[in-house]
């Protein structure tokens, strides 16, 4: 009876484990999204993700899930990448990336697609991966104000700039 209890005991524990687990992989990686067809007219005129909701759910992510399935952009150039997908919404040196609306944390969470490039500009691999929230970003830099500094008189280094000499 003891190990019959303990038998079933640990299969309870490996399943809540094996849940939870899970849980944890949806949340973080996965995609709340039914793969669809992808469409270049459909995927520029959603774009604007969060023009007219900050809650927009997952617009893109089906398409996205096919561009990374049938690995429709790997070792295209980007300009190719630009003309199928448009101007992406981020980018650096070695990706570009495109806003997909709320599609991870069981559509809790941004989603992107990124597309990254080698060296020459042409597309390694395409990744649907979690954007950080907005609280996350860093801010952007201002641009640092103008400050009319003037040398104080009698140091020297005004001399000219409206300073008489001693």
């Amino acid at each position: 009876m003891a190990k019959a209890l303990r038998i079933a005991l640990i299969v309870a524990a490996g399943a809540i484990f094996t849940y939870a687990g899970f849980l944890t992989w949806s949340y973080h990686y996965g995609v709340e999204a039914e793969r669809t067809p992808f469409s270049p007219a459909a995927w520029k005129e959603r774009a604007a993700v969060y023009a007219h909701d900050s809650d927009p759910g997952c617009i893109r992510g089906g398409m996205a899930l096919d561009i990374v399935a049938t690995r429709l952009l790997d070792e295209k150039p980007l300009a190719d990448v630009k003309a199928l997908l448009g101007e992406p919404d981020d980018t650096d040196q070695s990706s570009v990336r495109y806003a997909l609306g709320q599609c991870s944390g069981f559509g809790w969470h941004d989603s992107l697609l990124q597309v990254n490039l080698n060296g020459k500009q042409r597309v390694i691999n395409a990744v649907i991966r979690p954007d950080r929230p907005m609280r996350e970003r860093p801010a952007p830099l201002a641009a640092p104000a103008a400050v009319d500094v003037k040398p104080a008189c009698g140091t020297g280094i005004g001399i000219g700039n409206g300073c008489t000499s001693r």
